[in-house]
Order: C-alpha cells, then sequence, then structure tokens
C-alpha cells in the first residue's frame, strides 16, 4: 500500500508535465493574437512614409543585400538593399555613386519635393490659399497621410508647404497646385516641364503629391537632378530642414483638459458624478496642428552626421523612397534611394552606407566621373559600346555608360596607354593638318584651272566654228570660180558659134 502511495502522485506529475507542453503553443498563439488585435493599425499608402518604412517593418526575417547580375552599379564595393540609388554632388550636378541610375521607378512623396520647389519659385510665402472641395475630397482619408483641412480653410503658402513636406499632406499639395496652375493637372504638366529643363529625360508626373499612378514615375538619377535644383533654393532648405512646426489660424479643435476639481467631484460622488459627467459634453477650443518631420536622419532618430534635411515616401507599389541631404565641410551632396525593401531601417542603412562611401572618396570619384564625361566626347567610344552596341551615346547620357563594368575596363585601358594614344592623335593631327595644307593648296588654283578650262572649251568650240566658216566661204568662192569659167566658156563658145556663121557663104 505504501509503494502504491508512491507511485500514484508520481503517475500524476508525469501525465500533468506531458500535458502542459501540448497546451502552450496554443497559449503562445493566444496571446500573440491578443497582442495583435490590442495593437493599433498603422495607415496604409503615404500615410506610411512618415515613418520612411511600410508596415513590413515587422518582418522577422533578416534580408541580405546583394548584387544582381543584372544590376548596373558604378562600384561594387558597397552592396545596398534597394532596387536604385544615387548619390549626387549639388554643386555640380556630379554622380558620386549610381546603382541602376536609370532604371523606372515610382517616386511616391518625394514628388513633394517638386511640388515644393515650383511654389517657392512661382508663388510668396505669404500668400494665402483657400482650400477647395475638389482638393480636400479627393484623397482617401483612411489610407493618405494629411494634416485634416476642411474645404474653405485658409493657410498660407508657408504653411502649407510645411505641412506638404513635414506632414506630407496630400491634400495640402493639391491645393497647392491648383492655386499655382489653376488644376492639378496643369500643375503636373509643369513639374514634367520643369523637370525637363533641368535634364530629366525619363520621368513624368500626374499629381503633385505622389499617390500612385503608373503614367508617374522617374528615375534615381532625374530624381537626384530634381532634388539638387531643390537645394540651391534657401527656403527650401529651411523647411527641409524643420524637425518640428505648428499651423496657427486654422479650424484645429481640441477637447479642454479636466480640472482637478471635477476629478475630485467624480472620486467623492462615485456613480452619480459620473453619470452626470456623460451627459456633460466637453468643450471645443481652437489647437494649433502640430507637424512633425518623419525622416529619421532629420529628427535624429537615426542620427548621421551633416544631414540638414530630406524627404520621405512610400506606396504598397513604389516600396520605400527616400531622398537625403547631408554636408561635410566644403562636400554637399544628396542621396536618392528607391524601391526599398521594408522592415527594420534598410533604406536608412543603405543612404548612410552610400553617403558614407561618397564622403570618404570623394576626390577620386570626383576625378573618375569627370574622366567617364570625358570619355562621353571621345570619337570611338561615344560611337557605340564596345560589349553592348545597343547601347547608344544617347542612352549613355540615361545612366547606362560608361558605367558597365565592360566600358570602363576599356576606359581604364585607354588611361592606361594614354601617352601613347596622345602620341598617336599628334601624329594623326600633324597627318590631319598636312592634309588639309594640301587641300589648300590645290583649292587656291582651283578657280583659275575652272577658268582655264571653260577658255579652253571656248577657244576650241571658237576654232571649230571658224574652220567651219572658212571651209563654207572656201568652198563658195570655188564654186563662184567654177561658174565664172563655165559662164566664160559658154560665152567663148557662143561667140565661136557666131564667127562661124558669119563666115559661111
Amino acid at each position: 500500500m505504501k509503494r502504491i502511495r508512491f507511485i500514484i502522485p508520481v503517475l500524476l506529475l508525469g501525465l500533468s508535465g506531458t500535458c502542459v507542453p501540448a497546451y502552450a503553443p496554443s497559449l503562445t498563439a493566444y496571446a500573440s493574437e491578443t497582442a495583435a488585435q490590442n495593437q493599433p493599425e498603422e495607415n496604409a499608402g503615404e500615410s506610411s512614409s512618415d515613418n520612411g518604412t511600410s508596415d513590413e517593418e515587422t518582418a522577422e526575417t533578416e534580408l541580405v543585400p546583394q548584387l544582381l547580375d543584372t544590376d548596373k552599379v558604378s562600384t561594387d564595393d558597397i552592396l545596398l538593399y534597394s532596387s536604385a540609388c544615387v548619390v549626387m554632388d549639388t554643386q555640380n550636378n556630379a554622380i558620386l555613386y549610381s546603382k541602376n541610375r536609370s532604371d523606372r521607378h515610382y517616386p511616391a512623396s518625394t514628388t513633394k519635393i517638386l511640388t515644393t520647389l515650383l511654389a517657392l519659385e512661382r508663388t510668396d510665402l505669404s500668400d494665402t490659399i483657400t482650400f477647395s472641395e475638389e482638393a480636400v475630397n479627393s484623397i482617401n482619408w483612411w489610407d493618405s497621410s494629411n494634416m485634416e483641412l476642411e474645404p474653405g480653410d485658409q493657410l498660407t503658402v508657408e504653411q502649407t508647404l510645411y505641412g506638404v513636406m513635414l506632414q506630407s499632406a496630400n491634400e495640402a499639395a493639391y491645393g497647392l497646385a491648383e492655386y499655382v496652375s489653376g488644376s492639378v493637372d496643369a500643375f503636373a504638366q509643369d513639374m514634367t516641364d520643369y523637370a525637363i529643363s533641368l535634364g530629366c529625360r525619363m520621368t513624368h508626373f500626374t499629381n503633385a503629391s505622389g499617390l500612385h499612378d503608373d503614367n508617374h514615375y522617374t528615375t534615381a538619377k532625374d530624381l537626384a537632378l530634381i532634388a539638387s535644383a531643390a537645394a540651391q533654393n534657401e527656403d527650401f532648405r529651411t523647411i527641409t530642414g524643420t524637425i518640428n512646426y505648428s499651423v496657427e489660424n486654422i479650424n484645429y479643435k481640441a477637447m479642454t483638459p479636466e480640472t482637478e476639481e471635477s476629478q475630485e467631484g467624480d472620486h467623492s460622488t462615485g456613480n452619480e458624478a459620473a453619470s452626470e459627467s456623460t451627459q456633460t459634453t466637453p468643450e471645443l477650443v481652437p489647437e494649433p496642428f502640430p507637424l512633425y518631420n518623419h525622416h529619421k536622419m532629420v529628427n535624429n532618430e537615426y542620427p548621421y552626421e551633416g544631414c540638414y534635411g530630406g524627404k520621405t515616401g512610400y506606396t504598397e507599389e513604389a516600396r520605400n523612397t527616400l531622398v537625403t541631404y547631408a554636408r561635410r565641410g566644403d562636400i554637399d551632396l544628396v542621396c536618392v534611394v528607391m524601391d526599398c525593401p521594408g522592415g527594420g531601417n534598410y533604406i536608412y542603412d543603405d543612404t548612410a552606407l552610400a553617403l558614407d562611401y561618397c564622403f570618404e572618396n570623394y576626390e577620386r570619384l570626383l576625378e573618375e566621373y569627370n574622366e567617364a564625361q570625358a570619355l562621353l566626347d571621345y570619337p570611338d567610344m561615344a560611337l557605340m559600346d564596345w560589349y553592348h552596341p545597343e547601347i547608344t551615346p544617347l542612352s549613355a547620357q540615361e545612366g547606362y555608360y560608361p558605367y558597365l563594368k565592360e566600358s570602363m575596363a576599356v576606359y581604364t585601358q585607354y588611361l592606361e596607354n594614354q601617352a601613347s594614344q596622345e602620341t598617336l592623335d599628334e601624329a594623326i593631327e600633324d597627318k590631319s593638318l598636312e592634309a588639309f595644307m594640301e587641300y589648300s593648296r590645290m583649292n587656291q588654283y582651283r578657280p583659275l584651272i575652272i577658268v582655264c578650262v571653260i577658255l579652253f572649251v571656248v577657244l576650241v568650240a571658237l576654232s571649230l566654228v571658224l574652220i567651219y566658216i572658212a571651209r563654207r566661204f572656201k568652198r563658195r568662192r570655188r564654186r563662184r570660180r567654177y561658174e565664172a569659167m563655165k559662164r566664160q566658156r559658154l560665152t567663148e563658145n557662143q561667140k565661136e558659134a557666131d564667127s562661124q556663121k558669119e563666115n559661111e557663104p
């Protein structure tokens, strides 16, 4: 009996140990599901652009940057998560680093950089904008970033621009477009024309906000040209580098906070006071609308030395896009990153890596860029890419050439033999000069030769004419002489005949 009493508790403990692990997964799943339900949902679309990362931020898998065979990069010294990237010097538009810089991508809210630049150039900051119903209601309020404007609200251009750049407010961008160009479509055409004037060749805009449209696209290089042009505007630099801003004098309302007396009354009276408080309507008072810059390098959530501005962007089709300005000493760069996967801080890691690489190797990269530009003027290599005949000088200007590895290898070989090549060029130049001088000498006598030939032809013709005339006159004289002799003979014969008749008896 004692053994049985001892064995029964041991069996019960064993059974309880096997049951607990079996129920553990279901308990864990229930806990995670409850936590997910209690966690507030993030807005989709452009509202996610405010944080510079998408909803994929919760992904548990860690991505590894890699270089694909189809990627066109200026160097493989750095590897990025993003599909396209360009680092440009804002002072001379020199491209220091590029990855797929001419591939077409959607810019998302980084479109608002050009929206802001156009507004700054064509309006005054003190101008007043009255927002129309069409501008305000043209967006989906649930999945699009906004600043809660209502039809008839009025803001200055300056306040609107802060809302566009910091809050990424889409209805503010549309209202601004209507004020500048009369309509969103007309403003989008103005944006496209302005981009073309900056040298953009693969860019087309259909709206002022960057909300997705299949015909609203650009490239990393073109977006860098736009961002570089915007950096030359002091007002733009001030706006893009601002972390916090409050919009005053607008119809924003907020509930008045409860006072301590009301709180004490609630505790003392219990349920009766609670029921009375539910019957009273809290008073609404005007309150400034706070704007916050969501670029993590600007607001120091992801600190980066020298960063003084930028713009985030996100749509499901574009994924994450980011434009970042940074200055160190006399070097002022802009980094454009497009089509970056969400999760973690991949887009900021790419930006920091690309900017660090260009800052640390600035002199060498600038020299290589200048040499590559000079290469486009070199006759043999400007005609076609030896390894890629389909790449023409026009496409070279769009970014494919001379940054292909094969082309750069050819160019490097050309630089190594530059001394002998210069000698050959000089010999060709001297030979060409001699040929030109000989040609000039020949050309000097060409008019005289032509005149002489003409005179010779004329003289020959005249000679032939004179010979013909002389022969005609000679034949005529001979005929006249013959006829005279014939008449004389006939006369003599007639005289002889007459004399014979007279002598006859």
